[in-house]
């Protein structure tokens, strides 16, 4: 139970707000704030949303579906909180592809709206969170993504870290979300997610692709690493992105991430197999330049392995273009060249093919080459050469080159140097067979070929087997070809060819000898004197294609040295002569010649000084070409093998194949250790050039050789002869030098400790090495610390140590100290390079025993020593400074903490000069450091100890001032490094306490320095640490107020500038300089101080130098602004731009000067700084033109300092700020809209109204933009009372001084016309107004409104007060609860007295005020109780005079309906019954005063009495129920005007009233029915009367028969009557509606009345529907014992009216029978029957007034039917026997009556069609009488119930034959066969058998035969009977005859009836006329569509009657033969012609 009252209470505080949680009540929404939200309906929230999405739909059709679903109306009923999961999921998804739409037009106003109504109906903000984020988070740093994120529930979710959001309303950086996607990794698969679904849904967004592209790119790049847990979340999205079915703008921002991931991360070769063929696959939508781009970034920054290689290779070489790509990008971005030519290298390596099949090699060289060396077609070449070129198949591209010969031979060359680096054999073998190729410029073919060879030999050594196998087929074609052709056409080429022919020389392991042999051919036919010999070593056979072994390949590469060593035997000195000619050579031919030199110095005694220098002459350029790699231990021993007795052994030539390098490095630094043992240093040195810097370099070098011991001796023999034992060598190697070369030099220091070596060091160098020395102990390298720490140990004992110290410098004594100490703490310093500093910069002096004992915490010295080491220290600093920044820096952080800080800061400013005079330093971090460790100096204790020294040099301070220099320093991206490290270094050092030891002229300095970098420096952390310095230095406001103070560059003669002088030497003067002003920069780093800095002393006193400063900007401003116009000649072009810049400058330094003032006034005495300030100049600065960021400024400053400002301003200050915003607009109205909710209070306190302040603005506003208007005003308001304040606004705009456009217009133009400005602005201001606050300064106002007002100005007042009711309506009607009585009372009171006032003058200005204070009135009913309106309504109608009272009494009749709903008011749901109650008793004293008798009411108008009659029978009909009692006592009264009304419109009045009072009372209205009854039928008697009168006249009148009954009672004479007559109607109509029953004492006052043939006769108004109504009512309401006796009573007095009389009563007995219950119906059958018998007897009787009595017959028989269907069998069939023998009894003639049985067989043809197959068996009852009327017998065949005696039954006969003849026996005939038909058609109990079908069938045919006599049948009778009326009136009879005929023989089905049947009928047609053979052929007809096939078995007796038929002349007959005789054939199938003949 706690978990769900928990899980409730937080839904109800979810949704409306939680007081506790601190969250605002209301609705959430994004255009509203809560409060205004709530107050708005769904219905206008849905509206809302409908105009937003409509105009969403117009601009993307996809959001068409959304149409009848989201935005349905169906939705308006949708509660999420009703509906199952299922149907919960289906909205969520609807709504996430709406949010997916949405978000491509988030910021359009119209997708705001949208949202909006999703936020209320489906409350996205909280339950689709997640969608509504995705949809807006690329919007992260707009104002809607801020408003969105405060209406969302994110607390508990991912989305929490936006929380502070929704309190501070800041946007959220994207430097945020990037951090957060680093910490949160579900953040960042979030926003990949978008990418995800928005390449599922196939949708195009550019908007979330490119968020996600730049955020992603964005968090790759915020640390300096990627961590695995980013790169997994990625890599789903970047595989999806690259699958080629991806959009293009997914590709390419995929593209964008791996870029960045490749170059922050080091991606698994696993990974790049996944997505780097996906670059290069084919069919990709991004362009192949951005796909090669990318490709190259990746091979660049990744490690990329051979099968990768070669899937890029294959992928690439399917492009198109690829090769003018490459060409294009290469020279533009060093990736793409650099993946160029990493495949040109190795073009055939990356296939696995055989190279003749190989289709993508050449096309892999050839595309890549062109990219490198350019494109291969060039001008001149035809296309379809350069296309087989190109051409992936070598045959192809061979017989192009042989084209190439043939057809364009002067451009051949060109493209034959580029098809060099085919890599096919062939191709290049046709290359270099065409005599073109030795056209090409020598230099170029050389380099192609070398390029071509070089590239073999190196796929010789590393490539695979099918590459080696490639490389040896092309060194074959090429080598022959160097010397051979291209040799013997370039001579001069002879010693390069040798060189690269040497170089293939060298047989290696795993390599066939064919190229080796090859070179060896081509050598040893070269005339070279390096080739001598050469032609001994020629093999005899041809060379095979086995591999060398390595043993094979020494002894061939020995044969080669030693023949190379013969031949120098043979001629001395050329050695050292073909060594240097052999510098361009390649590695491989040097390395035969080191091995060579090396063989020959070890054999040789002469020359070996000469074979040394060339030694010399190889090894050192190779090492230095061959860089040292650590190589382990085992491949160190391994390389001590690799030479034995001065060879090569063959493990060597096995290292050369597979470490080409290390191999190559170890022979040269073998042959140097030979060159270093057979030969002088010094003279080789010289012999090679030598001198210092060689020496160095060769000592450096000579360090780096391995193994180290071999050299070592020689190394310090080199030192004393080729070094000469120069000291600054080593100083410049310990400085400079790499860790090998220092560990060497220290080698030989320590060396010269022990007296092995010497140095020479003059005293300028002892101040230099011994800091060296010390400096190596804290190098990075172990070995170095090691090897100084033995340098240390030796120099401690060493006797020769001048070279390191000098007594000058340090004593001896102080050196070997510092040495012990040093050596004791060895192990230390070995192993931490930190450990040296430490130990010195803790030196110390022990006491006692263990004085020179060492510490643990640093060394132990004595005090003198250490004193001597700190002066020493601080003199190398010096010293070193510059020179050695790496060694001043270990200065710096060794100085003992003992050292005088005065003494250190003395250097340290030496060192911080030196560094200040210098612009650059050795590059590298101990610059930076050194600087840094200079600043360090500058402490606090050690500035104070200087600044109190007695010294002369720091009395001044002198040490700060490099200090200040540096912090005052500009620097720019151009600044040299140290200098940007000092400058930062010292800001950072400015620190308070530093500060606090400074006096106060050098705080100040450091002050202005600070502002000088803070104002010029560009770059930014420069100025963030001079901003934090500013915030340490303590700042006096004096300091401040000299630089305001003091002339500026921009301020300089700025009084000439408004000399009435010429523009040009007003420009030059304002643009010279002033002497001694402060820098521009200075001066804005003051003025930006100022608003960010607190805590400045005496702040106050800067208001009166910045106004003054102010004064002076706004005259350069504004008198530049003018000069940049008046240049006109065109020397003052640039004086008019330098004008404008000064304008600029000086706006903006008055922008930062007012904001300074704003800054100040929030920090200091706001009154103390109003009373310094210049008022005049800050307002002056609202009215700059041109500048609205000044004038927001200056408009903002008046805001804040309002409150303060002196009274006798506020008007000036208020004029300027609305002449700014008139002036200026755009955000000049921000800024004067604050300053006037600020202007307000103050106003208000200074003694002034609300009125004036209003007047003021209000008139301001007449000049302004009318969307300035409203902001302005509405701030104004801010400031001031709410209520009195609208009032006031009010009154000034529409009472106030009114528009003088409006006054002149006429009061019915203006009421046309658009309202006024001053109208608008008023509606505005008021709906910006809370419902209450509206209202109640409406009452105000309205108060305030005289009632003697111009008439415009009330017109207009009238109407604006009009307009706000019914706004107030319509928020009524969105917020029912709104309540707000007594102003809208108070503003009705005002409103009626006003219309008192106004009166019934005729003028037009009154007539219209008054329309609309009526207006006004009724409008307010819709807003106010209607208790309270009646109220004051009913005293209007009281008062006024009638005119008005009538309009007062319509609008209470209005207001009525209301009255009754309301019910409960808006406190709680009390019934408000007691302002109704009041109200209606009011009303009903009103109607009692004015309508009584023997008042003054009698003498009212009748416009009156009927208006109030109106009124009060609207409020019975409305209100009777709640209200019976005063309605009851106002019966009387209103019947008395019923019964002595003069004016018959009054009674018809009272009448309706009295209906309307019966129709509200119901019930209620009982006591007063004895009363009202009799009244009512007094008034219709007097009604009929008049009626009957008029109804007389017209019977008389001639064509009243032929009249149209509406216009005979459109000629009433008084129309009147008729409408009395309605009124009396209604009120008894809804008497017997409601009281019905009760009416029974009047009914046969109702009966005599209601169906009287006047009333009946009369149309107007309804009269006859209304009675006939009445009389349907009273039928159903009064029960049937009270019923029929007065019917009865009546009927026959209705019969003598008339026909409408008589059936209107039967119409009535037919409702009520029909209403009748079963029971009832039996039980009043025998009433019932006499009634209708009475009605029947009608054509016997005769009466003299019914026209039509067939019409009454039918009544009747429908009566009777009606009665019939309430009766059972049992009691139906006695009374049809009764009517049977009713209709036998004998008339005056004795006999049947044919009267009687005319209206019995009217009763039977009713019965008949009702009750069918039912009544069918009652007409054996009726059959003789049947047969004998129609001229048969009765006694043959009759029914026995139906035989009579024999003597009456011939009385009988006799007598109906007799009639026969009479109309009535026509008729009765007539009806006779209608209900034979009738009788045939329901027979379903086979009554028609063989006896009565025998009988019926002759008489019925021989009434075929028809009467050419009318037969008394009408049209009416036939239509009733269903009978044709289209026939003549004589064949009436005839024609039912037919119609009975067919549906007898239709009725039976014996073969024999049909044939007796078929005969008779067509004997009918030989005899009589046309017609009864046309009337017997439809019988046929009809019979033949029945019977179909059966009637073929009668087609032979019925051809030849037919037969007969068709020579008949008439046509009607013939053609109905012809038609039988056509369904006939069509029934049998043939032609019956054969027949008729």
């Amino acid at each position: 139970m706690a978990t769900a009252l928990a899980e409730q209470l937080q839904q109800l505080s979810t949704r409306f707000g939680d007081a506790s949680t601190g969250q605002r009540l209301g609705k959430a929404s994004l255009l509203f704030n809560p409060r205004e939200a709530a107050e708005l309906d769904l219905e206008s929230v849905f509206n809302i949303g409908i105009s937003g999405f409509e105009e969403l739909c117009s601009i993307s059709s996809s959001y068409r579906p959304f149409a009848n679903t989201l935005f349905g109306r169906v939705g308006l009923t949708y509660d999420v909180d009703q509906h199952t999961m299922e149907e919960l999921e289906r909205l969520d998804a609807s709504l996430h592809t709406f949010l997916q739409l949405l978000s491509d037009h988030l910021l359009l106003n119209c997708a705001i709206q949208s949202l909006e109504y999703l936020v209320r109906r489906f409350r996205v903000h909280q339950r689709n969170v997640d969608a509504l984020m995705a949809c807006a988070l690329p919007y992260h740093s707009t104002n809607e993504f801020v408003r969105l994120i405060q209406i969302m529930q994110i607390g508990g979710s991912q989305w929490a870290f936006l929380q502070p959001m929704q309190q501070s309303g800041a946007a959220l950086p994207r430097g945020i979300l990037v951090q957060r996607c680093r910490t949160d990794k579900a953040i960042l698969q979030f926003i990949c997610n978008l990418a995800s679904q928005l390449a599922e849904s196939g949708r195009r967004s550019p908007v979330q692709l490119s968020f996600y592209a730049v955020t992603v790119c964005e968090v790759l790049a915020f640390g300096p690493e990627v961590d695995a847990d980013t790169i997994n979340v990625l890599l789903p999205n970047i595989v999806q992105g690259l699958n080629t079915s991806a959009s293009k703008d997914l590709q390419m921002a995929t593209h964008m991430i791996l870029a960045q991931l490749c170059s922050h991360a080091v991606l698994s070769s696993n990974l790049l197999r996944g997505v780097v063929p996906s670059l290069v696959q084919p069919g990709s939508t991004v362009g192949l330049r951005q796909r090669l781009m990318l490709v190259a970034h990746i091979c660049a920054t990744q490690p990329i392995s051979d099968s990768l290689e070669i899937m890029i290779i294959q992928g690439l070489s399917k492009e198109q273009g690829l090769g003018e790509l490459f060409a294009s990008l290469s020279p533009r971005y060093p990736a793409v060249k650099a993946l160029a030519a990493r495949f040109l290298t190795e073009p055939i390596s990356h296939s696995g093919a055989e190279p003749e099949e190989a289709a993508n090699q050449f096309l892999q060289a050839r595309l890549i080459h062109t990219a490198v060396h350019g494109s291969a077609s060039a001008a001149g070449i035809p296309k379809s050469i350069s296309k087989d070129l190109s051409s992936a198949d070598p045959a192809v591209r061979v017989k192009a080159v042989g084209r190439l010969e043939e057809e364009c031979k002067a451009d051949a060359s060109k493209i034959l140097l580029r098809c060099l680096m085919d890599p096919n054999v062939d191709v290049l073998a046709a290359v270099l067979a065409s005599p073109s190729t030795l056209q090409a410029p020598p230099e170029a073919l050389f380099n192609a070929l070398s390029s071509r060879l070089q590239a073999a030999w190196a796929q010789l050594s590393s490539g695979n087997k099918v590459t080696r196998k490639n490389a040896e087929a092309i060194a074959k074609k090429v080598l022959p070809y160097f010397g051979g052709e291209f040799l013997q056409s370039q001579k001069g080429f002879g010693q390069q060819v040798a060189h690269q022919v040497g170089d293939c020389l060298i047989a290696l392991p795993g390599s066939t000898d064919r190229t080796a042999a090859r070179a060896l051919d081509v050598a040893s036919d070269i005339v070279d004197p390096l080739f001598v010999g050469f032609a001994s070593l020629k093999p005899a056979g041809k060379a095979g294609a086995k591999k060398r072994s390595a043993e094979e390949c020494f002894e061939a590469n020995s044969a080669l040295v030693q023949v190379i060593v013969d031949g120098w035997a043979q001629q001395p000195g050329r050695a050292t002569k073909q060594v240097k000619q052999c510098d361009g050579s390649g590695p491989n031919l040097k390395l035969l010649l080191l091995l060579a030199l090396c063989q020959s110095i070890k054999h040789g005694k002469k020359g070996q000084q000469e074979v040394a220098s060339g030694l010399f002459h190889l090894t050192l350029p190779l090492l230095k070409s061959t860089p040292s790699q650590p190589a382990p231990a085992s491949s160190q021993q391994d390389s001590s093998t690799w030479f034995e007795s001065h060879q090569p052994s063959a493990a060597f030539w096995q290292a050369l194949a597979t470490k080409p390098a290390e191999a190559t490095r170890a022979a040269a630094s073998y042959g140097l250790l030979i060159a270093l043992q057979h030969a002088r240093i010094a003279e080789t040195l010289l012999s090679i050039g030598g001198g210092e810097g060689d020496a160095k370099q060769a000592f450096i070098a000579l360090s780096q050789l391995q193994p180290m011991d071999a050299f070592q001796q020689h190394l310090l023999l080199f030192w004393s002869q080729a070094c000469e034992s120069d000291g600054q060598i080593l100083v410049d190697i310990l400085n400079n030098g790499n860790a090998k070369s220092q560990e060497q030099a220290l080698r030989v220091l320590t060396a010269a400790a022990e007296g092995k070596a010497k140095i020479n060091a003059g005293l300028s160098l002892h101040n230099r090495l011994l800091p060296a020395c010390l400096t190596a102990l804290s190098t990075a390298s172990q070995a170095v610390r090691q090897q100084a720490v033995v340098f240390c140990s030796a120099a401690a004992t060493s006797e020769t140590s001048d070279y390191l110290s000098a007594d000058d410098l340090i004593s001896k004594g102080t050196f070997r100290d510092l040495m012990h100490a040093i050596v004791i703490h060895a192990a230390a310093i070995a192993a931490d390079p930190a450990a040296a500093a430490a130990l010195l910069r803790q030196a110390h002096a022990p006491s006692g025993k263990q004085k020179t004992a060492s510490s643990a915490r640093g060394l132990a010295l004595s005090a003198a020593a250490l004193a001597d080491l700190t002066q020493y220290l601080l003199a190398c600093l010096v010293s070193n400074g510059i020179s050695s920044p790496g060694v001043a820096s270990f200065i710096c952080q060794s100085l003992p903490h003992s050292a005088p800080p005065a003494s250190a800061l003395r250097a340290a400013r030496q060192v911080l000069e030196q560094l200040l005079a210098t612009p650059s330093l050795p590059p590298g971090p101990s610059s930076q450091r050194l600087c840094q460790h200079i600043i360090d100096f500058y402490t606090p204790q050690a500035v104070h100890a200087s600044t109190s020294s007695s010294e002369a040099s720091m009395k001044a301070g002198a040490a700060m001032v490099p200090f200040i220099k540096a912090c005052g320093l500009t620097n720019s991206a151009q600044s040299p490094a140290h200098w940007r490290t000092l400058h930062m270094a010292a800001l950072k050092a400015a620190t308070a306490d530093l500060c606090a030891s400074l006096p106060s002229d050098l705080s100040q300095e450091l002050l202005m320095a600070c502002l000088k970098a803070c104002g010029s420096d560009q770059l930014p952390e420069c100025k963030a640490a001079a901003r934090s310095a500013l915030e340490a230095v303590p700042i006096l406001a004096q300091p401040l107020i000299a630089v305001l103070e003091a002339p500026s560059s921009l301020l300089s003669n700025d009084a000439d500038l408004t000399a009435p002088s010429t523009a040009s030497k007003r420009l030059k003067a304002a643009s010279a300089d002033a002497q001694g002003a402060v820098p521009h920069e200075t001066l804005v780093a003051v003025l930006e101080l100022l608003q960010w800095r607190h805590g400045i002393q005496d702040e106050p006193s800067l208001a009166k130098p910045l106004c003054s400063l102010l004064r002076k900007l706004l005259e350069v401003a504004t008198a530049d602004a003018g000069l940049a116009f008046e240049a006109a000649e065109p020397d003052d072009v640039d004086a008019s731009r330098r004008s404008g810049r000064h304008a600029a400058e000086a706006a903006f330094l008055a922008q930062l000067v007012l904001a300074g003032l704003r800054a100040l006034s929030d920090r200091a005495d706001t009154q103390a700084l109003v009373q310094g300030m210049d008022m005049g100049v800050i307002v002056h600065c609202t009215c700059l033109p041109n500048q609205p960021a000044a004038q927001q400024a200056a408009l903002k400053l008046l805001t804040q300092l309002a409150a303060h400002l002196p009274h006798t301003s506020l008007a000036a200050i208020v004029e300027g700020v609305l002449g700014a915003a008139t002036e200026h607009g755009g955000g000049a109205i921000e800024s004067a809209t604050a300053a006037l909710a600020a202007l307000g209070p103050t106003w208000l306190a200074a003694g002034q109204t609300t009125g004036s302040l209003l007047k003021l603005v209000t008139e301001r506003l007449d000049a302004m933009q009318p969307l300035q208007r409203l902001p302005l005003l509405s701030a104004t308001l801010k400031g001031l009372p709410q209520e009195a304040g609208l009032a006031a606004a009010l009154h000034q705009l529409l009472a106030g001084k009114p528009d003088a456009k409006s006054l002149t217009k006429s009061p019915e133009k203006s009421s046309g016309q658009a309202p006024s400005w001053q109208e608008s602005l008023a509606h505005a201001v008021c709906h910006q107004a809370q419902e209450p606050l509206r209202l109640r300064a409406f009452k105000a106002f309205m108060t305030q409104l005289s009632t003697s007002a111009d008439p415009s100005v009330l017109m207009t007042t009238i109407s604006f007060m009009l307009s706000q009711v019914k706004a107030l309506r319509k928020l009524r009607l969105a917020s029912p609860s709104i309540h707000a009585e007594e102003p809208l009372a108070a503003i009705l009171q005002q409103a009626l007295l006003h219309l008192q006032a106004v009166g019934t003058s005729s003028k037009k200005s009154a007539k219209r005020c008054r329309e609309l204070l009526l207006e006004l009135v009724a409008a307010l009913q819709q807003v106010m109780p209607p208790g309270i309106y009646l109220a004051s309504l009913i005293q209007l109608a009281r008062t006024a005079p009638d005119r008005i009272a009538c309009k007062a009494l319509r609008l209470i009749n209005s207001s009525l309906p209301q009255l009754s709903s309301s019910q409960v008011d808006g406190n709680g749901g009390r019934p408000d019954r007691q302002q109704a109650e009041q109200a209606v008793d009011q009303l009903c004293s009103l109607v009692q005063v004015s309508l009584g008798p023997g008042t003054e009411g009698e003498r009212q108008p009748a416009a009156t009495r009927q208006a109030l009659l109106v009124t009060l029978g609207t409020l019975a009909s409305t209100a009777g129920a709640q209200h019976a009692k005063p309605l009851l006592a106002c019966i009387p009264t209103v019947l008395l005007l019923v019964q002595h009304e003069p004016r018959q419109a009054v009674r018809s009045s009272a009448t309706a009233s009295v209906a309307a009072f019966v129709t509200g009372l119901a019930s209620s209205a009982l006591p007063a029915l004895p009363k009202l009854m009799p009244t009512l039928l007094d008034a219709a008697e007097r009604s009929i009367q008049t009626l009957a009168a008029k109804w007389e006249e017209e019977q008389d009148m001639p064509d009243a028969v032929d009249s149209d009954e509406e216009d005979v009672g459109s000629r009433l004479p008084s129309e009147g009557a008729a409408l009395e007559m309605a009124s009396v109607l209604a009120a008894i109509a809804a008497a017997s509606d409601t009281l019905g029953a009760y009416l029974s004492p009047y009914l046969s006052r109702l009966l005599a009345l209601l169906p009287s043939a006047p009333l009946l006769a009369c149309h107007t108004a309804g009269c006859r529907a209304s009675a006939q109504a009445i009389l349907s009512q009273l039928a159903a309401a009064i029960p049937a014992r009270l019923l029929f006796g007065p019917l009865a009573a009546q009927l026959p007095a209705s019969l003598q009216e008339g026909d409408a009389s008589a059936i209107a009563l039967l119409e009535m007995l037919q409702t009520a029978t029909e209403g009748m219950p079963t029971a009832v119906a039996a039980e009043h059958a025998d009433s019932i029957f006499e009634l209708l018998r009475q009605a029947l007897d009608c054509r016997q009787q005769q009466p003299a007034a019914v026209q039509d009595i067939g019409h009454i017959e039918q009544k009747a028989a429908q009566a009777f039917v009606s009665a019939t269907l309430k009766l059972s069998e049992a009691r139906f069939k006695p009374l049809f026997l009764r009517l049977l023998e009713w209709t036998s009894s004998k008339s005056q003639s004795d006999g049947p009556s044919q009267e009687r049985q005319t209206a019995l067989f009217c009763v039977v043809i009713a019965l008949t069609r009702r009750l069918r197959a039912v009544f069918v068996p009652y007409f054996r009852y009726m059959m003789d009488s049947i047969v004998a009327h129609l001229g048969g017998s009765p006694a043959a065949g009759g029914d026995d119930e139906d035989k009579p005696k024999k003597k009456k039954k011939r009385q009988s006969l006799t007598s109906v034959a007799a009639d026969v003849a009479s109309p009535n026996g026509a008729l009765l005939c007539f009806r006779m066969i209608a209900a034979l038909r009738h009788c045939a058609q329901h027979d379903t109990v086979d009554f028609l058998d063989e006896a009565r079908f025998t009988r019926l069938l002759p008489l019925l045919v021989s009434q075929l035969g028809g009467s050419n006599a009318p037969d008394g049948v009408s049209a009416a009778e036939a239509e009733a009977q269903d009978c044709a009326q289209d026939a003549t009136e004589g064949d009436r009879t005839a024609g039912a005859a037919v119609e009975a005929l067919i549906r007898m023989v239709s009725a039976v089905k014996d073969q024999a009836l049909w044939q007796m049947f078929n005969r008779q009928v067509l004997m009918a047609t030989r005899k009589g006329d046309s017609g009864q053979k046309a009337r017997a052929l439809q019988v046929i007809i009809g019979f033949l569509k029945r019977a179909q096939e059966e009637y073929l078995v009668l087609l032979p007796e019925s051809l030849p009657f037919l037969a007969e038929l068709l020579e008949v002349p008439d046509h009607s007959v013939s053609s109905l033969a012809q038609e039988i005789l056509r369904q006939l054939e069509e029934i049998s199938g043939e032609s019956l012609d054969q027949y008729l003949a």
